[in-house]
């Protein structure tokens, strides 16, 4: 742990950036500015010293940044049902807060909150993710993006998102499969189906974007399928599990495009789709 804190450090004052080169990736530094400038904990603060980082912990549906404000938010939201986050906090919130590491420091028996997106719930789930993209919707300035990665197995799963976003006037606009996280994960590579896939989400206001025709699932289908033959073909390992993620979001996404979507309709023909991209990629 101290080695990868080492790291950081060296990292925060002299970043690397990575650059193609005669068809090699070279890692340089002294490219970028370092990682380093005041905080400001308030937006009042930060707009009289916009020369300082804004950085504030809390409840993300609940912000003090001003409307049509920001032009683009990237984000991480947590699984559905699985890794609750704040459970694993309060390992070290036991520590840190009788160590008190910064003035401030949150002085609460857990860091669990009822707010919180973390739902074992798809509906939950749904619910208190739909008023944090509310809020993502209200600061956007018009034509802003927000962007997110989500991994996620189960089609209930990707349908909770996908409907979140639809609650709170989002239309999504791409979906892209990518690997994102450490592949040799016990809980990846010890299911029957491993799912080594991020899928990267890019959503845009709905009152925004132009309505066109209605969204065609098959093709949707087939170029999901498409880019995880691409991630094949570059070498890289995925699978049936990978192909059926995919697909499943790029399927459930079109709910997001649809005047009156029927969701329980979507989930069927989101796991018809995958079963016969499964089916494809198999024997190709």
């Amino acid at each position: 742990m101290l080695t990868r804190l080492h790291k950081a450090a060296q990292y925060k004052n002299t970043p690397l950036d990575f650059r193609a080169e005669a068809g090699r990736i070279l890692a340089v530094d002294q490219s970028s500015l370092p990682v380093a400038r005041p905080l400001s904990t308030t937006w009042q603060q930060f707009v009289r010293d916009p020369a300082t980082a804004y950085t504030t912990t809390g409840d993300a549906s609940q912000t003090d940044l001003p409307d049509d404000s920001v032009d683009l938010i990237v984000t991480d939201p947590p699984y559905v049902d699985n890794v609750h986050y704040s459970e694993l906090a309060d390992f070290f919130h036991a520590w840190l807060s009788a160590m008190r590491p910064y003035r401030g420091y949150p002085d609460m028996p857990s860091t669990r909150a009822v707010q919180e997106v973390q739902n074992a719930a798809p509906d939950g789930f749904q619910a208190t993710a739909a008023r944090v993209w509310r809020e993502c919707r209200r600061v956007l300035k018009p034509g802003g993006c927000l962007l997110f990665s989500f991994h996620q197995s189960q089609t209930r799963g990707w349908c909770a998102l996908m409907r979140s976003l639809s609650d709170a006037g989002f239309t999504v606009t791409t979906t892209r499969a990518v690997i994102a996280e450490v592949a040799t994960s016990l809980a990846k590579t010890a299911a029957a189906e491993p799912n080594r896939i991020d899928v990267i989400v890019l959503c845009r206001d709905a009152a925004g974007t132009s309505a066109g025709a209605a969204p065609d699932l098959d093709q949707a289908a087939a170029q999901a399928l498409s880019e995880i033959q691409g991630l094949r073909g570059a070498g890289l390992r995925v699978g049936p599990g990978d192909v059926r993620t995919a697909v499943r979001a790029a399927v459930l996404a079109a709910g997001t495009r649809q005047a009156a979507a029927d969701w329980e309709t979507l989930q069927t023909q989101a796991d018809q789709r995958a079963t016969a991209a499964v089916a494809e990629f198999s024997t190709t």
